[in-house]
């Protein structure tokens, strides 16, 4: 079932958890937008949370080191790439936060790791 149709089968309360860790305009942005697009046409008042961004969420970050070290335990590796996708660079500069955000989740994994050389892509 749709959020849509939840709404209209009467859920009083919904949490909206979109599965980008990061915020983008491109994508957590572009989720609030279409969410908030459909409480201004409609009457319905319910209690709704949404959340932005995860991307240092004790939580996250422990589960990807853990991730991280099964992995290398079981097979070394040289260096470790964090691969993240681009985003254009006038959103950068009109204030999206997307790569900071990559940036600091990769600190927070580093800081948690082996001390094996790591890189970072956009």
């Amino acid at each position: 079932m749709s959020w849509i149709a939840s709404l209209e089968n009467g859920t009083e309360s919904l949490t909206i958890v979109p599965l980008y860790p990061q915020y983008s305009v491109t994508t957590v942005g572009s989720i609030f937008d279409t969410v908030s697009k459909y409480f201004v046409k409609s009457d319905k008042i319910i209690n709704l949370t949404f959340f932005g961004n995860f991307y240092n969420h004790p939580l996250y970050i422990d589960y990807y080191v853990s991730k991280i070290k099964n992995t290398i335990q079981e097979e070394p590796v040289d260096a470790i790439l964090f691969s993240y996708h681009g985003i254009p660079e006038r959103y950068e500069k009109d204030g999206d936060t997307y790569q900071i955000e990559c940036r600091k989740t990769t600190d927070l994994l580093v800081e948690k790791l082996p001390n094996i050389p790591t890189h970072v892509s956009f």
